[in-house]
């Protein structure tokens, strides 16, 4: 028989000081990682393993966490607990136990991801008959993390600065919602120094080791690391132009042979890749476009990358958005270029940047043709020379999202 899922809480209050230097505008749930938001590969997790339901205690510019998930995620109900003051990670979860309809809840971190198997841990916290049940990790090399004294499945003590081949707390519990009801409710409760360390000694914690990727956010140095270790979970393709017109002939139209002369002017543009909060690449993909849309976005005389970006979208698309990161360069090959309406025929050299929504609805939008793309560190000498100082100077005034 299938297991029930227990619904889950998520705490993602903290305000996130040591990693300004990255989010500054933002709770740092909402760190761009791996094409999308820290908390929706948390909330996909979640989904996939089966919840319905998801508490997300938010705290410093909680509002954010709302605005950019509202009510439902893969299926899943999400509903918020908001902190009006600093009550720390013991405090949140007590408050948000309110909105909690089910005797177990899953409880995650917030600003670390741990694959889990919610299924095994969930049968082994009822097999060993437990009140609580924390995922641990077993590092590979000193970390900031406190080291769990582990016998038999259980948890005994919590003691400072883990050596190589000790288990970490991965920020995932299985908990009884008395449990958490025994959490002091007024003033700022620490589950990690205040509460675990008093249930292990009680003897009522159980250990559920993971083999599976652990990250944490919570240092730049870290959140950079995330962002290697998860950049592969979504990444665009581009197609050759040859691809395309053997894909849908009417390409060809676009691509009509033409003497190098002909070009008027090189022209430097923005595309843009606009992605729902699950990750998904939003704009339609038309057959004779490749594989995303509105690409070759204007870019104004004294625009900034982000502001031309923002423009064409909100035009072109009806979507309010935020730039998070720049994905690369895309060029024609040298004899390849782009006809416009207005009789211009240019060769462009687009800055293709990754962008997630902030609000408004899909419209029907324009695109352009794929032809090649370049990662940044890539750009190949054969791209138009005139275009190339001019494009480093903006890649290097945008420093702020070339993550």
């Amino acid at each position: 028989m299938k297991l029930s899922m227990p619904e889950a809480v998520i705490l993602a209050g903290g305000l996130g000081t040591r990693l300004k230097s990255e989010v500054a505008d933002r709770p740092k749930p909402l760190a761009w990682v791996g094409g999308r938001y820290f908390l929706s590969h948390i909330l996909s997790q979640l989904a996939d393993a089966g919840v319905k339901r998801v508490v997300i205690a938010a705290g410093h510019m909680g509002q954010h966490i709302q605005q950019a998930f509202e009510a439902d995620y893969a299926g899943m109900e999400i509903i918020y607990s908001f902190e009006e003051k600093l009550l720390g990670t013991g405090g949140a979860l007590r408050k948000a136990i309110a909105s909690v309809r089910t005797d177990e809840l899953f409880v995650l971190n917030g600003d670390s991801f741990c694959e889990t198997d919610f299924a095994a841990m969930m049968a082994q916290h009822h097999s060993k008959k437990n009140k609580g049940t924390m995922v641990v990790y077993e590092i590979d090399h000193a970390a900031r993390f406190g080291r769990l004294k582990i016998k038999d499945d259980a948890i005994l003590d919590f003691e400072e600065k883990p050596a190589s081949g000790d288990f970490i707390n991965a920020g995932v519990y299985v908990l009884n919602r008395d449990l958490v009801m025994d959490i002091r409710a007024d003033g700022v409760v620490s589950l990690e120094r205040d509460v675990f360390p008093s249930w292990a000694q009680q003897g009522l914690l159980g250990a559920f080791v993971t083999n599976g990727r652990f990250v944490d956010i919570g240092l730049p140095e870290t959140l950079q690391n995330a962002r290697r270790l998860m950049a592969e979970d979504l990444v665009p393709s581009f197609m050759e132009a040859a691809g395309l017109i053997q894909l849908n002939p009417e390409a060809q139209k676009m691509l009509a042979s033409r003497e190098i002369h002909e070009i008027n002017r090189w022209k430097l543009t923005v595309g843009v890749i606009v992605r729902d909060k699950q990750g998904n690449i939003l704009l339609e993909r038309r057959q004779d476009c490749g594989l995303w849309g509105l690409l070759g976005g204007r870019m104004d005389f004294g625009e900034s990358i982000e502001q031309t970006a923002a423009r064409e979208v909100k035009e072109e698309a009806g979507l309010d958005i935020r730039v998070e990161r720049l994905v690369g360069i895309y060029s024609d090959p040298k004899n390849r270029i782009l006809s416009y309406p207005n009789g211009d025929v240019v060769q462009p050299l687009t800055i293709v940047v990754e962008a997630s929504i902030t609000g408004g609805l899909l419209q029907k939008s324009e695109e352009s043709l794929d032809l090649r793309f370049f990662p940044p560190d890539q750009l190949p000498a054969e791209v138009i020379s005139a275009a190339q100082d001019c494009l480093r100077h903006c890649l290097q005034c945008k420093a702020s999202f070339l993550h």
